[in-house]
């Protein structure tokens, strides 16, 4: 006989013996834990669960060794928690209760579940729409940097869940994302934060993010005339000096388009009024993604007629 046969009738050999000792223990009783997840079904109309229930049970069942190995690998067991059952109560109780929620093979029982009870509170529904909030840090290459806020699509969601917990929430997080030595536009989908899962549902689990990142540059912009706001008629108001010189950093694109008329230098009659200084400092209006490094000058004098 060929050494390659007789490497192949111990392999089978082997593997044979094998199946016969796993199929005589297996067919005895044993006792294990397995872990059995947890769904929540029939939960009353208009209600909210106010804490989150645990994603798994920990049971100890008893039972032959088939029938606990066809347990443990079965992706679909689960206990199926009928919330309509507790009207008046905020307790189920899992050791009593438990046959009728496990679809389990015959003969096998549990003997042990941990936690023996579980404590449900419920809120009314409720649904509102909020702002997201990205959590993001970028941090760009030396001469780099980002131009403008973060664009988010969609820039707000839909929250649902218990109506004390969504009172207090204002706006949404995305999950924190950090990006190092970036030096351009950064496009993607990012998911949101979880922090409440299983209290509040939200309308969508990403957004898309776009992060405009270009060359920095700066440009000076000479001669810009003061904007009065708000004067009343019949007054004759000199302010000193009239016009400014200011400078402006941002992208290099974004400077390129600029029309320096978008540039606004303000001073308001209140600001006159509430003045204890005797000099005035303007308020700027500039389009998002530039932003004024310096006014020359900083501060005005004014004169008022009446």
């Amino acid at each position: 006989m060929k050494k390659s046969q007789r490497w192949h009738i111990f392999v089978f050999s082997l593997f044979f013996s094998f199946l016969l000792w796993v199929s005589v223990n297996l067919g005895g009783k044993y006792q294990s834990f397995i872990n059995v997840k947890v769904e929540a079904v029939n939960l009353p109309e208009g209600k909210a669960l106010l804490e989150p229930l645990p994603d798994e049970l920990k049971i100890k069942f008893y039972g032959s060794g088939w029938q606990l190995a066809s347990m443990f690998f079965n992706p679909n067991l689960k206990c199926e928690l009928d919330l309509s059952l507790l009207k008046n109560k905020n307790v189920i109780p899992l050791k009593t209760d438990f046959p009728r929620m496990v679809k389990m093979p015959v003969g096998v029982q549990p003997i042990e579940i941990f936690p023996e009870s579980l404590f449900v509170l419920l809120d009314n529904y409720v649904e509102k729409r909020v702002p997201i909030k990205p959590e993001i840090k970028v941090s760009c290459i030396n001469g780099y940097g980002v131009v403008g806020d973060i664009e988010m699509s969609p820039a707000s969601l839909k929250i649902s869940g218990p109506q004390s917990v969504l009172a207090n929430i204002e706006y949404w997080k995305t999950a924190f994302n950090e990006y190092k030595e970036v030096k351009e536009r950064i496009a993607t989908i990012i998911p949101l934060s979880d922090t409440l899962k299983g209290i509040v549902g939200l309308s969508n689990e990403m957004i898309g993010i776009n992060i405009e990142v270009q060359m920095t540059a700066e440009q000076e912009y000479k001669n810009i005339p003061i904007t009065l706001k708000d004067f009343p008629e019949g007054h004759s108001v000199t302010i000193l000096p009239s016009r400014v010189d200011v400078l402006v950093r941002s992208g290099v694109d974004k400077l390129a388009a600029f029309d320096k008329n978008r540039l606004k230098i303000i001073i308001s009659y209140e600001q006159i009024q509430r003045d204890t200084l005797g000099f005035l400092v303007p308020d700027i209006s500039i389009p998002k993604g530039l932003k004024v490094i310096r006014i020359t000058p900083n501060k005005f004098e004014y004169v008022i007629r009446k």
